[in-house]
C-alpha cells in the first residue's frame, strides 16, 4: 500500500516522457538559449568590426604605434633594435631607423602582427587585431564559464545546475566591454592575462595532474615573460596566498594549486617576470650610443609618487586622488569619442553595473568555505587589485587597458548574484519553467545594456 501511494505521488510529478523529463529538458534548453544569444552578439560585434577596427577616426591611435614598430623590424630587423618596440607616434614616423625604443611593453605579444604584416602588409596586420580580440573573448568567456562552475558555492552551483552556471557566466562575460575594448589598444598584459586565466582553468580541472601541471607552466614561465608588470602581480598574489594559508593547509589544497604556490614556483614566476628588465640594462649597456630608452611615465611616476600630475589621468583630468586608480567604474576609455558624449545617466548606469558586479565577487569571497575555491577565486581576483594600487597613476590614465584584469570579477560576481536571486525564488515558484523564463529575462536585460553601450561608445553614429 505504501509502495503504491509513493508510486502514485512519482506519476503525478513526472511529466510525460517519463520522471523529471520536462525539468531536465528546461534546464537545458534555458542555458543554450543564453548561449544562442551570445552567438549573435559576436556575429553583430563582427558586423561592425569590418576587419577595420584599428582604423576608426575616433580611435586612439595606439594600433599606428604598434605597427610603426611592426615595419621598423620588417624594414630593420628585430635584433637590431634591441628586440623592443619603437611605439613611434603616427606623426613622427619617417620610416627611416628610430633614436628611441619604448621599455615598458615586452615585445612578444607583437610577434602575431608582425608575421601577418610579413604576410599580407597592413590588412594582415589589422586583420590579426580582429581575430585575436575574438580569441580574446571567446576564450576568456568559455574560461569563465568553467571557473564558474569551480569558484561558487558548491550548494548554489548544485540548486542552480552545472550547465546553467557555466552557460549563464558565458552570456554575461561575451559582452563584455573589458573584452572587446582590447581591439581598440595594445597592451602586454592583455595576453599575458589570458594564458595567466586558461591557466588557473586547468589547474581547476581538478583529477587531470597533467592539465594542471601545464596551467601552472602557463601561470609560472608564460604569463610573467609576455609581460614582466603582470608577472610582478603575479608573484605578488602567490606569496599573498601563501601567506594566508597556514602550512596545515596547503596540505588541503590540490596537487596542481600546492605546487602553484611552492615556492619554487614563485620564484620561477619572479625570475620570468626579471628577464625583461634584465633585457632593458643589456639595451643600455650595449645600444646606448644608438637608441634612448623610454618607458611611458617611469616606474614612481606610475606608482603615484610625483607632485606633477597635470594632464595624468583619465583623458583631460588631472591625477588627484588615489580613487582616481579605479575611474575604469567610470567610464573605460580616453579617447574613445562616443564615451565622451554620453549623459550623466548612462555614466551612472556603468558604476552600477561594475559597482554590483565587483562587490558581488568580493562578497562571494567572504561567504566561501571551501579552501580549494575560495583560494582559486583569490588568485582570479588578487593581480587586479595589486596591479591597480601598485601602479595606481598609470590605472588612473588608462583605464582601457587595467579593465580586463577586473572583468573576471564582473563576471563571477554578477553569476553568483543572480544564481542566488534564482534560487531565492518563493517556495510555490520554484519550477524550472519560472526561473528559466526569469532568468533569461534579467540575463538579457544585462546583456543589451552591455552590447547598447559598446555598439555606442565604440562605433558612435556620424
Amino acid at each position: 500500500m505504501q509502495e503504491d501511494r509513493v508510486s502514485d505521488h512519482s506519476r503525478c510529478h513526472a511529466g510525460p516522457g517519463g520522471k523529471d523529463s520536462q525539468p531536465q529538458r528546461l534546464d537545458w534548453i534555458a542555458p543554450w538559449a543564453l548561449a544562442g544569444v551570445a552567438a549573435v552578439f559576436i556575429l553583430t560585434i563582427l558586423n561592425q568590426f569590418r576587419f577595420q577596427l584599428a582604423r576608426i577616426p575616433d580611435g586612439s591611435g595606439h594600433h599606428q604605434k604598434l605597427l610603426n614598430s611592426v615595419k621598423d623590424w620588417q624594414s630593420f630587423g628585430f635584433f637590431q633594435l634591441g628586440g623592443l618596440l619603437s611605439f613611434t607616434d603616427k606623426d613622427s614616423y619617417t620610416g627611416s631607423l628610430p633614436d628611441k625604443l619604448y621599455g615598458s611593453h615586452a615585445p612578444f605579444y607583437a610577434f602575431p602582427h608582425w608575421l601577418s604584416y610579413a604576410i599580407r602588409g597592413e590588412d594582415g596586420f589589422y586583420f590579426t587585431v580582429v581575430v585575436l580580440t575574438v580569441l580574446l573573448a571567446i576564450s576568456m568567456s568559455a574560461c569563465l564559464g568553467f571557473l564558474a562552475t569551480r569558484m561558487l558555492p558548491e550548494d548554489l552551483v548544485r540548486r542552480s545546475g552545472t550547465t546553467s552556471a557555466c552557460l549563464l557566466a558565458v552570456a554575461i562575460s561575451i559582452p563584455g566591454e573589458a573584452l572587446w575594448g582590447t581591439g581598440f589598444n595594445n597592451f602586454d598584459c592583455t595576453p599575458a592575462f589570458q594564458a595567466y586565466l586558461i591557466g588557473l582553468t586547468l589547474i581547476a580541472c581538478g583529477p587531470w595532474r597533467e592539465a594542471g601541471r601545464l596551467g601552472v607552466g602557463l601561470i609560472v614561465l608564460l604569463a610573467p615573460f609576455l609581460a614582466p608588470r603582470l608577472g610582478v602581480g603575479i608573484v605578488l598574489s602567490l606569496i599573498l596566498c601563501r601567506l594566508a594559508l597556514r602550512r596545515r593547509d596547503l596540505s588541503l589544497l590540490p596537487s596542481a594549486l600546492r605546487l602553484l604556490l611552492h615556492k619554487r614556483s614563485i620564484a620561477t614566476a619572479a625570475l620570468m617576470s626579471s628577464l625583461h628588465f634584465f633585457h632593458l640594462v643589456v639595451v643600455r649597456a650595449f645600444l646606448a650610443d644608438q637608441f634612448t630608452l623610454r618607458a611611458g611615465g617611469g616606474w614612481m611616476a606610475r606608482m603615484g609618487f610625483v607632485a606633477g600630475t597635470e594632464g595624468m589621468g583619465q583623458g583631460n583630468y588631472d591625477y588627484i586622488s588615489t580613487l582616481q586608480t579605479f575611474s575604469f567604474i567610470w567610464r573605460q576609455s580616453e579617447f574613445i569619442q562616443g564615451i565622451q558624449k554620453f549623459p550623466l545617466n548612462v555614466d551612472i548606469e556603468h558604476v552600477l553595473f561594475w559597482g554590483i558586479g565587483i562587490t558581488a565577487s568580493l562578497l562571494l569571497l567572504m561567504r566561501l568555505r571551501d579552501l580549494p575555491r575560495q583560494t582559486l577565486l583569490l588568485l582570479v581576483l588578487a593581480p587586479g587589485l595589486i596591479l591597480s594600487t601598485f601602479l595606481n597613476q598609470s590605472s588612473s590614465e588608462h583605464p582601457d587597458y587595467y579593465n580586463i584584469f577586473w572583468h573576471p570579477a564582473l563576471v563571477l560576481g554578477w553569476t553568483y548574484l543572480l544564481l542566488s536571486i534564482l534560487s531565492r525564488l518563493p517556495r510555490g515558484a520554484q519550477s524550472l519553467d519560472l526561473r528559466a523564463f526569469v532568468s533569461v529575462i534579467i540575463v538579457w536585460s544585462l546583456f543589451l545594456w552591455q552590447i547598447r553601450y559598446f555598439l555606442l561608445a565604440y562605433f558612435p553614429a556620424s
